[in-house]
């Protein structure tokens, strides 16, 4: 649904993705707590304009990641319409 809980289940796959990539040693990973170095925004169903939810158009989700063993980061945007 074009819900919070909604754009949840769009972004498990930004999440599962990025777990993978740290799994695979291309994320970095943090000793001291065990997880992935990255960051995931998920929009909140309020923060949709009015186009966007007449479109069903979700807000992007952006993620940031720190390539493991480099000091770069690579950053990316997941786009995503919901039919009805």
């Amino acid at each position: 649904g074009y819900t919070d809980e909604g754009f949840a289940l769009v972004s498990s796959g930004v999440y599962s993705a990025l777990n993978r990539a740290v799994e695979l040693g291309i994320i970095a990973n943090d000793p001291e707590s065990d997880q992935g170095v990255y960051t995931v925004v998920v929009p909140k169903r309020t923060s949709a304009t009015d186009e966007q939810a007449r479109a069903r158009q979700m807000p992007d989700i952006t993620w940031e990641a720190q390539l493991e063993g480099a000091v770069h980061s690579v950053k990316g945007v997941l786009r995503a319409a919901l039919s009805a």
